[in-house]
């Protein structure tokens, strides 16, 4: 077990799970853009498309891994995408 001392600093898992663009945005190319509410780490499971963040492109490769951090503005445009 973890020192409670520790996990006392831990932010707290707001949610967790495997998003897959093809169901969530069926026939679109691009996402809307938004803007960040609290932090988020992307692991890409697919290749192809890029996301941006803040304005910069990051083209989509397996295993990236990207974090976003609250405030930030981010989209994507891709074919299809899954990420956990």
């Amino acid at each position: 077990p973890m020192d409670a001392a520790i996990s006392s600093r831990l932010p707290a898992l707001l949610q967790a799970g495997l998003f897959d663009s093809r169901i969530k945005f069926a026939g679109q190319r691009a996402t809307v853009g938004r803007v960040m509410t609290q932090y988020e780490l992307e692991l890409y499971l697919e290749e192809g498309g890029a996301v941006f963040v803040q304005g910069k492109r990051y083209p989509i490769r397996r295993g990236l891994l990207l974090c976003a951090k609250p405030g930030a503005a981010a989209s994507c445009i891709s074919g299809a995408i899954i990420c956990i």
